[in-house]
């Protein structure tokens, strides 16, 4: 039925709702090999280029452009994007705005024409791949992002020699969790919670639109200000029916995804919901919200009609006198206040997105379909290219030469889509790494060197060696949880490879079956003993020092005395794998500090707590995991006695916020403060997110004090961090006053100038003029 509307020039929308782990993905994507566990989308798209070509047949001229974006965290990536100066990875930023004659339209965004469905399957897989890079560069555990795909297809001539416009989307709902029942803390808690705020409201939406009594409440004021919610800035031209109803976009404003899924839920539109179930008891309550979200969408009625006779030109021509227009505006904007400092502040930087956002889309609309394919031919080269560097495979699995690395991920959509095959005798060794120069390329993720470590295949014996960093040492790598040495070390079959904190491998050296992989990744997950676990927890470093790994061994001896019960057992050995993990989450922290904060000398130690005297809490006496926050390179203890002689400001900085209060270590290391594990998780996450916003622009990162997760604030140092962000902004908005007095003494002065300058011109008219009356008397005869 979705063929059939959309080349009858209807639009028509498809989107997957439901808990995580129900089948969204599998449902709209699928596998593209065999054909009968495609997904409905891979299917769609068959179909669709099958009525493309009879209609081409039939002397129809199709085109046909598809989109592909991911919601992640209320910010919306562009999936299909590539060119020479974005990396594997690397998402272009995407705005989406809202146009009283357009709707809803995106800047920023890729819209790739298409001329068969192997083009638009290859699209799809770029895109898949690009999220895949970015949640394992993210060390996400799957892709907990919306993912929006949008095929517009525009028929022209035949026999009837109409215009038919239209568009489909596919959206696959990130998963609906609830936070008591995932049990998530800090690490995925705000991932999980834009999730669920983005669903909440599209079910709001939802609501709203299923309960035709609520529109009927709705004041007039608030039509009025829904109605003049324009994202031009000017004043609105007339609509055209046939471009887009009219519809409230009020509603939709509260989250990138509702404004994306608008016109599929008001607008113009043919649109199907798909609600995917649990059949576990334990997820009841998602069940039942998955059941009345689905029941609210069936009392939703769309009045579709069939989008003909768009009339592009003259679309393009009002566009263009938006821009003519919005440049007025603004230029008035800079003339107010340049008078008046005190008017809103806000309207020239607003004007100038509006200007900057409708440029954009008049562009788009001015170019033609020939430049559309040559443009997508430049970029399409720049996606293979990208696909080369990162080992994509096209092929499955057993299909492949042996010896090969194939990534690993708990999300199947996400597992074994980059492939590293290392072909025997060929080359000494094969440089693994980020930089564009090595045989393979791995995501840019934490803890991943410009050349990460070295593998050679000789005489089928494959080896993985680690390569050595700038700053000394060598690169983080581990094989089977245990770091790798120098010297390097051989790869056997299915050997699970880590690269920095997130990147996972497995190795194949032959055919696998299903059931010999499962075993086998969970024998990699399993449980380490002995002096191995103590190292994983109390790091190379220490456990390189035969002092340290003794005291250790002492402290797990005297817990186990304390803990012979099955029961408290249980509890110890849980207790020392979850410090086993969190060491790796410590050590990432630390990472990211030397990356965004170098020069701060910050950094964090895995410790425990324990009542004063004890072993720990408990009637099993087991102590509870926190991290330290300290300081090194802090010079000696007089140079830190005399510093806290002098009062310090309260704003010195997150490493000075707990001066009078830290202890000093005989190796210059000074103590700033203790968390508790939570704190520390979730500190973590925003430390990820700096560290994410540093990577994309190293040269003009700023950390805004406001949200620094390395800082301690109480109430005096956020009063005072507000009152030197008011001191800031009051001072950009007298150097903005200065800059538009300036700009207007500067016009004033043109102005008076080219006024000179007019005078001159008229009295020199005027001399020629009675010059001219002069010499015509003189010519008179009698004169």
């Amino acid at each position: 039925r979705m063929l059939e509307h959309m080349l009858q020039g209807f639009n028509t929308a498809l989107f997957c709702y439901g808990q995580t782990g129900t089948g969204k993905t599998t449902t709209i994507m699928g596998k593209p090999n065999p054909p009968s566990e495609q997904g409905l989308l891979l299917r769609l798209i068959t179909e669709v280029f099958e009525a493309v070509d009879n209609l081409r047949q039939d002397g129809h001229e199709v085109l046909v452009k598809v989109q592909m974006l991911e919601v992640y965290n209320e910010k919306i990536n562009d999936l299909i994007a590539a060119s020479p100066d974005l990396e594997p990875g690397k998402k272009r930023k995407v705005d989406v705005h809202v146009h009283p004659e357009l709707g809803v339209y995106l800047t920023g965004a890729t819209e790739a024409p298409v001329n068969s469905a192997e083009d638009t399957v290859t699209l799809i897989e770029y895109g898949n791949t690009m999220k895949t890079v970015a949640a394992t560069a993210m060390n996400a555990q799957s892709s907990r992002g919306h993912t929006v795909f949008k095929l517009n297809m525009e028929k022209k001539g035949g026999a009837d020699n109409m215009t038919i416009s239209s568009e489909v989307y596919f959206a696959d709902l990130a998963g609906r969790e609830n936070e008591k029942t995932t049990q998530v803390t800090g690490e995925r808690f705000v991932e999980l919670s834009f999730i669920n705020k983005s669903l909440m409201w599209l079910a709001n939406c939802i609501q709203s639109l299923g309960n035709p009594a609520t529109e009927r409440r709705r004041s007039v004021a608030a039509k009025a200000l829904a109605a003049s919610q324009v994202d031009g800035g000017c004043e609105a031209t007339p609509r055209r029916k046939s471009i887009r109803p009219a519809m409230d976009m009020g509603k939709f404003r509260n989250s990138k995804l509702t404004l994306l899924l608008s016109n599929a839920l008001s607008g113009n539109s043919r649109t199907a919901m798909i609600g995917t179930l649990s059949p576990a008891a334990a997820n009841f309550d998602e069940t039942y919200s998955t059941l009345k979200f689905a029941s609210t969408v069936k009392n939703i009625k769309l009045e579709a009609k069939a989008a003909t006779g768009v009339d592009l030109e003259s679309v393009t021509k009002k566009l263009k006198a938006e821009v003519l227009e919005l440049k007025r505006q603004l230029a008035e904007a800079h003339q107010r206040r340049a008078v008046d400092s005190d008017s809103d502040s806000d309207e020239v930087a607003n004007l100038s997105n509006k200007l900057q956002a409708t440029e954009a889309i008049a562009a788009h609309h001015s170019k033609d379909w020939p430049t559309l394919l040559a443009e997508e031919g430049k970029i399409g080269r720049n996606r293979i290219l990208a696909m080369e560097k990162l080992g994509k495979n096209r092929n499955s699995l057993p299909s492949l030469k042996f010896p090969y690395l194939a990534n690993y991920s708990d999300d199947p959509h996400l597992a074994f889509t980059l492939i590293f095959h290392v072909p025997p005798d060929q080359k000494d060794q094969f440089s693994i790494g980020y930089a564009d120069g090595n045989d393979f390329v791995l995501p840019a993720g934490l803890g991943i060197s410009e050349t990460t470590c070295y593998i050679s295949n000789q005489a089928g014996v494959l080896k993985l060696r680690p390569a050595r960093v700038p700053r000394g040492g060598i690169a983080k790598v581990e094989v089977n949880s245990s770091y790798l040495s120098e010297d390097g070390q051989e790869l056997k079959h299915l050997d699970c490879v880590l690269f920095g904190h997130s990147i996972r491998f497995l190795t194949f050296l032959k055919a696998t079956s299903a059931e010999e992989l499962n075993q086998r990744v969970w024998e990699n997950q399993a449980e380490i003993t002995g002096d191995a676990l103590l190292a994983a927890i109390i790091g190379d470093e220490r456990a390189r020092d035969p002092v340290s790994l003794q005291q250790a061994r002492q402290y797990c001896n005297i817990l186990e005395k304390q803990n012979l019960s099955s029961e408290g057992i249980t509890i110890l050995r849980k207790f020392l794998h979850s410090a086993r993990f969190a060491r790796k989450q410590v050590e990432e922290a630390n990472d990211i500090t030397k990356n965004v904060r170098p020069a701060s000398g910050l950094s964090f130690d895995l410790a425990i707590e324990a009542p004063v005297l004890s072993l720990g809490f408990g009637a099993f006496h087991v102590p509870e995991l926190c991290v330290r926050l300290v300081q090194k390179n802090i010079g000696t203890k007089w140079g830190m006695a005399a510093r806290r002689l002098r009062p310090p400001s309260l704003l010195a900085g997150s490493a000075s916020m707990m001066a009078v209060f830290s202890t000093i270590s005989d190796d210059g290391v000074e103590f700033l403060s203790l968390w508790s594990w939570p704190k520390f998780c979730e500190r973590l996450e925003l430390m990820r997110v700096e560290y994410a916003q540093w990577s994309a622009d190293p040269v003009n990162y700023k950390l805004n004090p406001l949200s620094d997760p390395w800082a301690e604030y109480g109430p005096a140092e956020m009063a005072e961090l507000q009152q030197r962000h008011h001191d800031e902004k009051e001072k950009a908005r007298e150097h903005v006053r200065a800059s538009c007095l300036l700009e207007l003494e500067l016009s004033r002065d043109s102005v008076a100038s080219l006024q000179l300058r007019n005078d001159a011109l008229q009295q020199e008219i005027e001399t020629l003029r009675r010059d001219l009356e002069l010499e015509r008397r003189l010519q008179k005869p009698g004169t």
